[in-house]
């Protein structure tokens, strides 16, 4: 009995020093990691700051009466001489009006469409990617925001969808529903009177339809001369009550901001910089130093940048946080704490399925947390979606700091 049971006391003790052995042996590899794909990015160094614009602007004053309706959209180019705003005796005129101009743009289309050649099938492709852009612009304008210029492709979607219609056969032509929307016209035209009054713009450029009180705050001419201290105590001035909008000139516009002189000496005359607008739809756009206006008693520098491009986003902001990008870091993000120096070298491990392999890397920006590494398709170097591990056990190296 004795016996028998030594025997079995020594098996159980071979098993566990086996398992004991196996474990500590194994245990390395299979060891959970936990990885991060080394995705592409591009990191800025930046100027943080709050930007104020000053344009050529000329506000528009009405003393007419009647029912007011807007013929531009609120952002909309106008030329010299062009109609801004129509007069209406009744709220049924105005709405006659815009059935009118709807009906009339989609007969243009389809006379437009039935005086094509046939559509051939090979169009079909473009057709349908067309449909595809004009409705993921729309998308995008309505995410932003931007719900006015998403309502301007309706009329294309329409043009492109009645094309498809033409070059998949579904329809031979457009005559029957060209005839009835002629008979509609008509009708809508014999209940219709048109606007008693119209305004026409004087200076040609784009149309806001609204007037913050800061067109005049500082003057247009004078602005590179501007001091930290005008910037500082721009003030808006009372709108009158028959201002209906103001006509923003295509010329050179500028941002006009105050920073910190230390700040100021990564900037110089006449450089050339983006500006990143977060809160705008119009979110980066490219600006030349103009001015660097030292207030030695505040320590601080009046910026000025100049913009030659202008469109209906950017006619419609005012005062708004910007950042001036000074230089642009493009590379692939590794998490810090995967960073280690093995052998004097800096780089990280990566999995490839069950093998660890190290790579190296060249650390062009860090910042707390990650780092931008230059993307290298050298042998040995870190490549871009390679799986790099942040945590693992019996990783060999020192952490980088």
């Amino acid at each position: 009995m004795k016996k028998g049971t030594s025997k079995i006391l020594l098996s159980i003790f071979g098993v566990i020093l086996i398992v004991f052995i196996f474990y500590h042996t194994l245990r390395p590899a299979f060891s959970p990691v936990s990885t991060e794909t080394a995705y592409p990015v591009t990191v800025s160094d930046t100027i943080k700051a709050d930007g104020f614009v000053i344009r050529d602007e000329k506000t528009v004053t009405s003393d007419k009466t009647g029912i007011m309706v807007y013929n531009v959209d609120n952002g909309g180019k106008v030329a010299k001489g062009s109609t801004i705003v129509e007069y209406f005796n009744s709220d049924e005129d105005v709405k006659l009006k815009s059935e009118i101009e709807q009906l009339e743009e989609k007969i243009s289309q389809l006379n437009e469409l039935d005086t094509q050649n046939e559509i051939l099938a090979a169009d079909l492709d473009m057709i349908s990617s067309q449909i595809k852009s004009n409705l993921l612009n729309m998308l995008n304008d309505i995410d932003v925001g931007n719900l006015s210029k998403a309502s301007s492709y309706e009329n294309k979607l329409l043009y492109l969808l009645n094309q498809n219609q033409l070059a998949t056969k579904r329809t031979e032509n457009y005559k029957q529903q060209i005839a009835e929307y002629t008979d509609k016209l008509k009708d809508l035209k014999s209940r219709y009177t048109p606007g008693k009054d119209q305004l026409y713009s004087q200076y040609s450029g784009y149309f806001v339809n609204s007037a913050d009180g800061y067109e005049t705050a500082v003057s247009y001419d004078d602005v590179k001369t501007i001091t930290v201290d005008k910037i500082n105590d721009i003030k808006k001035a009372d709108v009158s009550k028959n201002t209906i909008g103001k006509i923003v000139s295509e010329h050179q516009w500028y941002i006009v901001t105050v920073i910190d002189r230390s700040q100021s000496l990564d900037l110089k005359l006449t450089d050339t910089v983006d500006v990143k607008l977060p809160l705008s739809t119009a979110s980066e756009i490219e600006a030349t130093v103009e001015a660097l206006n030292v207030d030695r008693a505040s320590d601080k520098v009046a910026v000025v940048l100049s913009c030659d491009n202008m469109n209906p986003e950017l006619s419609l902001i005012r005062k708004q946080p910007i950042e001036i990008v000074l230089r642009n870091y493009k590379g692939l993000r590794v998490n810090s704490k995967a960073i280690r120096i093995v052998d004097g070298k800096k780089g990280v491990y990566v999995q490839l399925g069950n093998i660890v392999k190290f790579r190296e890397i060249e650390i062009i920006y860090a910042s707390q947390g990650f780092a931008v590494v230059k993307s290298d398709n050298s042998s040995g170097q870190l490549k871009i979606y390679d799986e790099v591990i942040v945590k693992g056990k019996n990783l060999g190296g020192d952490t980088d700091g």
